[in-house]
């Protein structure tokens, strides 16, 4: 059996056999922990309706992370014979650049979230052939120029001859340091955000604390600890890096997806008991909430929302098609909703200032209060707003910092900013009621 260090190793052995062998528990016991990590990332993330390309990507990081870990472990039986030696050894290679490949696919991922570089089709196909494709072309070429030296060694690994070892080593070597400076760029377009919007030393220490350790997993920086021990360091440096690297499945549960906000906005949605006097069914509810992640724009670029004629692509496109198909869905429920405002408006009385509904990811209160964080960045649709509360959500949603599509006309905040564009005339089906869904860029 083998422990981590060994995959960073340039030459045989560089640690005790005392060492070694606490070493090895140590993998094992991580690998078990990062195992349990991986899986419920996998399923938070595949039952609840959260959807984009970072999610894409971190599915396929959690899928490699638990593959590479149970082959990394099987591999144990294939020693000595030769012919199964090979083969673990190029597995096991594979499983962990495809690891390393997602954490930098992942990286790109975010660089490409700062600034619009152009509409980017297919990006999918892409992601995949980043991901799993080149490590595979890399093992291909590794196996077939220097596969006559696999299975000499006392492991399962990569042979020392010909620099070998560096056909792994090299490009995690290079996602490192490309990594690396995603992950000062992210800490740094953070810290510049939260100057900007006034905050105090303590919420800016707090969130650059929360933004590092929730990037340390997903980029997987802790791997960079493999080569200060490789190249020379203190023993306890091998125990940490072994630590951080087999249990990476576990931190990135905790650090990352416990962490992301999408997950944890629809895990509470799902995890609350529905209000038994909810003037909307489970069924709206649930629709608009499986809507909430349609578009997946950053806040940086979610301007490009608020003129969605102005252009042809293919974004602009489906946007105005989503935004027809909630309309359309407003107009079969407007009749439903107006036999029911005679029932709201006796609950109103007896419920002043309590949440009496939840349509997708928000609360509203009839004392006309949206009952959310933060709405800065987040667009909007309200119907029924030419009157009564549709108009008063629609102003505050205006002037929380939302970008708010009415029916019927168009809203102007108090200082003259525009809050919304004019979409179609449903206003008058809707009457009096309001219905409301909302769109959050990821």
């Amino acid at each position: 059996m083998a422990n981590y260090l060994f995959l960073m190793e340039l030459g045989n052995k560089t640690v005790t056999d005392g060492d070694n062998a606490n070493l090895i528990k140590l993998t094992v016991t991580g690998c078990g922990f990062s195992f349990v990590g991986t899986m419920l990332s996998l399923c938070l993330i595949c039952f609840l309706p959260v959807g984009n390309d970072s999610t894409f990507i971190l599915t396929n990081l959690c899928i490699s992370l638990v593959t590479s870990q149970l082959a990394f472990i099987a591999a144990e039986n294939a020693y000595p014979e030769k012919g199964m030696c090979t083969s673990a050894t190029v597995v096991i290679q594979y499983l962990f650049l495809v690891v390393h490949f997602c954490s930098f696919s992942y990286g790109i991922h975010l660089c490409s979230k700062l600034k619009n570089f152009g509409d980017i089709k297919k990006k999918r196909p892409v992601i995949v052939f980043m991901c799993w494709v080149a490590p595979l072309i890399i093992s291909l070429l590794t196996v077939s120029l220097r596969g006559a030296d696999f299975g000499k060694g006392a492991l399962c690994w990569l042979p020392t001859e010909h620099g070998t070892r560096w056909a792994f080593l090299g490009p995690v070597m290079i996602i490192q340091i490309i990594n690396w400076c995603v992950f000062l760029l992210m800490m740094a377009t953070r810290f510049s955000l939260d100057i900007k919007r006034g905050e105090s030393l303590r919420n800016i220490i707090k969130q650059q604390c929360l933004t590092g350790v929730s990037l340390l997993s997903v980029l997987g920086l802790t791997w960079t600890l493999g080569f200060i021990v490789t190249f020379g360091s203190p023993k306890v440096m091998a125990y940490v890096f072994v630590f951080l690297a087999s249990t990476q499945g576990m931190l990135l549960f905790f650090c990352h997806v416990l962490t992301n906000n999408q997950v944890r906005k629809v895990l509470c949605v799902k995890m609350k008991p529905r209000d038994p006097d909810a003037s909307v069914s489970v069924d709206y509810s649930e629709d608009y909430t499986r809507t909430s992640n349609v578009f997946e724009h950053s806040e940086r670029n979610h301007s490009r929302l608020d003129h969605p004629s102005s252009g042809h692509s293919d974004n602009g496109v489906k946007m105005n098609r989503r935004r027809s198909e909630v309309v359309t869905k407003t107009e079969k429920f407007g009749h439903q909703l107006e036999v029911q405002q005679n029932q709201l408006h006796h609950r109103r009385r007896r419920s002043s200032g309590r949440k009496m509904r939840r349509v997708g990811l928000l609360s509203l209160n009839f004392d006309q209060t949206v009952m959310t964080r933060s709405m800065a960045g987040k667009v909007c649709l309200v119907t029924g707003a030419t009157r009564g509360i549709g108009k008063g959500i629609a102003l505050q949603l205006g002037q929380a910092g939302a970008t708010v599509y009415i029916t019927g006309r168009t809203l102007t905040a108090p200082k003259g900013d525009p809050v919304g564009g004019s979409l179609t005339d449903t206003a008058s089906r809707s009457k009096a009621c309001f219905f409301l869904a909302a769109y959050y860029p990821e």
